[in-house]
């Protein structure tokens, strides 16, 4: 290993503590992990049971063995689950876990980005940011019971915070963040079909918190908050600048009118960097549920590409 330079270890040093700076100054999920609860039960609205379990796992962009990621998955026991920075080498490796092949017959991947499901995928789509270094995953399901739901696996723009450049210019990354994550949002509205139910989950990337309100402001629930009291007290992204434990929340399902969120929990995610998430959900019962459309081919278990290293 080569030894650091002076140089190196002062810029190494800057970044630590511009992450610390920026953790605690731009979220309230930017605390240090011993105040935060990263270890509760679900959280249930008592007296309903979900029609649906989705999740979402960033699963690390180094990550190319799965005995400890397949673990998390079943803790998780989502019927979708989606997954951020799967990288090319490690697609290969779900196909070769029998048991999740068994529990997951529906799979498909796109760069950085896969869908694993339980149920009949239709009309997949992948769409690569316009103006970000990842992008969106877009798929339907056929629920057995209630018809077509769509899904879109997000990946948001993150701040940089790789080099002695990227550092440079992180005044005009809080800014530009800001508006990159207003346009991706723009993206994927215009990718979805007005009136099917719809579900938005993935890694977030939140710093401030826009485009957790931008969804918001288009009549979605952020299904985690729903049932959990102070939920930016709960992590989701762990890091430790100067060995400092932080973490914040940028992990998320939202769902539309068309559900109700049942119950929420967090799964400890290692390997990973973050945590697993998982929501359940129930119909709600003041909207009807959408009809199937049965014309398209369920997903081929793809592959395609090679995900950039977001967080």
């Amino acid at each position: 290993m080569t030894r650091p330079t002076k140089t190196s270890r002062h810029w190494k040093t800057r970044a630590l503590l511009l992450s610390l700076v920026l953790a605690m100054s731009c979220s309230s999920s930017g605390l240090p992990d011993r105040l935060l609860d990263t270890s509760r039960p679900p959280a249930v609205a008592s007296g309903v049971l979900p029609d649906l379990r989705v999740g979402t796992y960033n699963i690390y962009f180094r990550t190319c063995e799965l005995s400890q990621t397949g673990t998390v998955l079943r803790h998780m026991d989502a019927d979708v689950v989606a997954l951020q920075e799967v990288s090319k080498e490690c697609e290969p490796c779900f196909a070769k876990d029998r048991e999740l092949v068994r529990e997951y017959p529906y799979r498909h991947f796109a760069p950085g980005l896969g869908l694993l499901s339980r149920f009949p995928l239709r009309n997949v789509r992948y769409e690569h940011s316009r103006r970000g270094i990842n992008g969106f995953l877009f798929a339907e399901i056929d629920h057995p019971k209630r018809g077509r739901v769509q899904i879109a696996n997000l990946h948001l723009d993150p701040l940089r915070l790789w080099s002695a450049r990227d550092l440079a210019r992180l005044p005009f990354q809080l800014r530009s963040q800001r508006e990159i994550q207003r346009d991706e949002l723009s993206q994927v509205f215009a990718q979805l079909k007005p009136g099917l139910p719809t579900i938005l989950t993935g890694d977030f990337n939140r710093v401030t918190q826009d485009a957790v309100n931008k969804i918001k402001e288009r009549g979605f629930t952020d299904s985690f908050a729903a049932v959990t009291r102070n939920p930016d007290n709960v992590s989701t992204l762990h890091f430790s600048p100067l060995g400092i434990k932080l973490g914040r929340r940028i992990d998320y399902v939202f769902h539309d009118r068309h559900f109700q969120t049942v119950q929420s929990r967090v799964f400890p995610g290692k390997p990973s960097d973050h945590d697993a998430l998982v929501s359940g959900v129930a119909w709600s019962a003041s909207v009807s549920p959408a009809t199937p459309r049965l014309n398209a081919e369920p997903a081929p278990a793809a592959t395609a590409g090679q995900p950039q290293p977001g967080e």
